[in-house]
């Protein structure tokens, strides 16, 4: 049976819960708001399935990938409302015109991410843009794969740990299956976002309740200098630079990631997934040109199913070198430490202290560490 005792160990995918045969797995919060196995030892019945799935047990080998491009979407209006460069966009309308369906995260009605499916072009948006809080997968596993069995073209999209728990989940690779990962920082604890989205809208008096938008990359200033915006039925709106939010820096910072983010189990093409998506950063030292501060997407062409699909889509994409993208999207490869007063942090929260007052004990430090660390300057000169 599955038996979390470091809490990196875990990556929260949800793999172990929904293979159980006796659903005898459930998922519970712990204080930092991400969520573990709970296995009812009364009812397991030790079939192993549990361990045989998880993505931390069971990781694949790196993989080299087949092309690497840089890319846009020609399409101007759908780029706007996308992270990058809007790629993810094209690669799920050819599943959805194929009749098939699309999986991703999307914002529920209380404004917790959570993994859902569409199969019309109209529902695609509610897929776009960087969702930075860990989604909440629910049965989509056992979902997708019913689709697959009735023969649908699927398109399931994630983080890269997500995608593995869909690979080790299903136990078999299915022809009518694409798999989209991103390349990802790590993933945010869902209790800091619901803390946090409350304390800004209390701050620009806002009723949470009536909120109509929420978008973490808002690209009126440009994709470089992203905005975190949101926007209540009254359309009262409000924005500013993500990096200079509170939650950025508890992000960016790696203080609110979840501890499994520190060594991730799917960097380098582990996941298993078919494409690799994310921001192309760097793209100015490699392709100056290119660059219209719209949004530029990294491609990651890992297989020949991906590189089927992605041959059906109509972009802009110039190939390069795979050491030169990831030059400066080390993500791709390197976990992120975390933060050596991540603890600080939470028990500032759970104290009831707000995001920005724990992150200012984090960031805290004492007159006598700043003397100290002055003499220590002034001495080593």
């Amino acid at each position: 049976m599955i038996n979390i005792i470091h809490k990196e160990d875990c990556c929260g995918c949800s793999a172990c819960v929904q293979v159980c045969p006796i659903k005898c797995i459930s998922f519970e919060s712990d204080i930092e708001g991400f969520l573990y196995p709970h296995v009812d030892h009364n009812v397991c019945i030790n079939c192993g399935l549990c361990e045989r799935v998880c993505p931390v047990l069971n990781q694949r080998e790196p993989i080299a990938p087949v092309s690497v491009l840089a890319s846009i979407n020609s399409d101007e209006q759908v780029r706007s409302v996308s992270t990058s460069g809007g790629i993810y966009s094209l690669l799920a309308e050819k599943v959805i015109v194929a009749g098939g369906i699309v999986f991703g995260a999307k914002f529920n009605q209380k404004w917790e991410v959570v993994h859902s499916y569409v199969n019309t072009h109209e529902e695609l948006q509610l897929f776009r843009g960087s969702k930075y809080s860990q989604s909440l997968m629910s049965d989509n596993y056992t979902v997708v794969k019913e689709f697959l069995k009735k023969g649908y073209p699927v398109l399931f999209s994630g983080v890269p740990c997500q995608i593995a728990g869909l690979k080790n989940f299903l136990r078999k690779d299915y022809e009518n299956l694409i798999t989209v990962d991103t390349i990802c920082h790590g993933v945010p604890s869902p209790l800091v976002w619901a803390h946090f989205l409350t304390e800004y809208c209390r701050s620009h008096d806002i009723d949470v309740n009536a909120l109509k938008k929420v978008n973490f990359r808002d690209k009126t200033h440009g994709w470089e200098k992203y905005h975190f915006l949101i926007k209540d039925l009254h359309q009262h709106c409000f924005s500013e630079c993500f990096t200079q939010t509170d939650y950025a820096k508890a992000f960016l910072d790696n203080i609110s990631i979840r501890p499994s983010c520190s060594k991730c189990p799917a960097k380098s093409g582990k996941s298993g997934s078919d494409i690799t998506l994310g921001d192309f950063w760097g793209i100015n030292h490699i392709l100056s040109h290119f660059n219209d501060n719209h949004g530029v997407g990294l491609v990651i062409i890992n297989t020949q199913k991906g590189k089927k699909l992605f041959d059906r889509i109509t972009s802009h994409s110039v190939e390069v070198k795979l050491e030169d993208a990831i030059k400066y999207n080390p993500s791709y490869t390197t976990s992120s430490e975390l933060h050596q007063k991540r603890d600080v942090f939470f028990s500032q929260i759970q104290k009831g202290k707000t995001v920005h007052q724990s992150l200012v004990k984090v960031y805290h430090v004492s007159l006598y560490k700043k003397v100290l660390n002055k003499i220590v300057r002034l001495t080593s000169n």
